[in-house]
């Protein structure tokens, strides 16, 4: 499996204890549905800019 920005994004969240889960991490930090990171994975889809953006702005404020 690739290794995505986001995979490093959750990975991070988790070892900080920010999120428990890929749904959590889907819907509190991408504001998307649950299934969100489990969905890109499945097939094998880069995230949307828009995505990455929410993301990276989340991160940045925290």
């Amino acid at each position: 499996m690739q290794k995505t920005v986001l995979n490093e994004a959750f990975e991070l969240l988790q070892q900080i204890g920010a999120v428990s889960s890929e749904s959590e991490s889907s819907r509190d930090w991408l504001a998307r549905n649950k299934c969100c990171m489990l969905t890109l994975r499945f097939k094998q889809a880069n995230p949307s800019v828009g995505t990455m953006a929410r993301c990276a702005s989340k991160l940045q404020h925290y």
